[in-house]
């Protein structure tokens, strides 16, 4: 009875376009593709996104350090910026439309780049 409440209610979820749903699904979609930026390996890029990563790595220190003096805490584990190189992409990996999210990673999305 309980199992099957459980697989109703999953799959209401899942066909109504539940955005907690498409969330969870984008957390586990493969980053396997994106390309590590030779000069800071902490920015990561999808093909077509290389021209941002100059402006990301640079700006990422400062932006670790403010986080961190505002958190009084380092990160607990290294900061990779994941630049996505279009919209579809981003959509696809965050299950969002919003700019930037983070979920164990954090992926900007082409449209705050530009």
């Amino acid at each position: 009875m309980v199992l099957s409440a459980f697989l109703f209610i999953s799959l209401t979820l899942a066909s109504s376009g539940c955005s907690a749903v498409r969330s969870i699904v984008a957390y586990y979609r493969s980053t396997d593709h994106f390309v590590v930026y030779p000069q800071d390996p902490r920015v990561l890029y999808e093909p077509g996104a290389a021209a941002f990563a100059p402006e990301v790595a640079s700006a990422l220190p400062p932006a670790i350090e403010k986080v961190e003096g505002g958190q009084y805490l380092p990160f607990s584990d290294p900061v990779c910026v994941y630049l996505c190189a279009s919209d579809e992409s981003y959509y696809k990996l965050t299950g969002t439309k919003a700019r930037a999210v983070v979920t164990s990673k954090l992926f900007l999305s082409r449209t705050l780049l530009e």
